[in-house]
């Protein structure tokens, strides 16, 4: 009889937990303005148009690169700036896995998943990462972006080319 009734309560825990409606359940998009933008900005990204990148962003978005601590405005320029420096014929892959999050309290997250690519203008090598960016929304502008990538080791092996041809 105990084996009936925990069966009992687990099905009934099911039936009630999918059914019931929680402040941060939502709807997942893959498509949407929220979407387009993502994309447009990647666009502007690859083909190193700044101004492009950061219409989007509210004046005092906070942004986050492989941290919880967050950069500030002029950081991320120069790592956008950098980022060319270095490497030319940046893309990404056509698999960006774009999803939005709007949740029952009507915030609103982008995240995409893809792989970066690019040839270092240095050492000619062509570089693949994977990375994460997830974007989050207040009032159509974004206010806080999280990257998620291992730059760390493909700006030093880059860099150490530019450095022997320039020396």
């Amino acid at each position: 009889m105990s084996n009936f009734l925990f069966k009992l309560i687990i099905i009934s825990y099911f039936f009630v937990g999918c059914n019931s409606k929680s402040r941060n359940m939502g709807e997942i998009f893959t498509e949407g303005k929220e979407i387009d933008i993502a994309l447009e900005i990647n666009e502007a990204y690859n083909t190193n148009q700044l101004k492009e990148v950061v219409k989007y962003y509210q004046k005092n978005a906070r942004m986050f690169i492989n941290s919880t601590k967050p950069i500030s405005y002029s950081e991320f320029k120069n790592g956008i700036e950098r980022q060319h420096f270095l490497w030319e014929n940046i893309s990404k892959d056509s698999k960006y896995n774009l999803e939005t999050y709007i949740y029952n309290d009507n915030s609103k997250v982008t995240s995409f998943w893809f792989i970066w690519m690019g040839t270092g203008k240095f050492s000619k090598k062509k570089y693949q990462t994977p990375m994460n960016i997830t974007l989050f929304w207040e009032d159509d502008k974004i206010i806080e972006e999280h990257v998620y990538n291992n730059f760390k080791s493909l700006i030093a092996e880059e860099m150490e080319a530019y450095e022997k041809l320039n020396n």
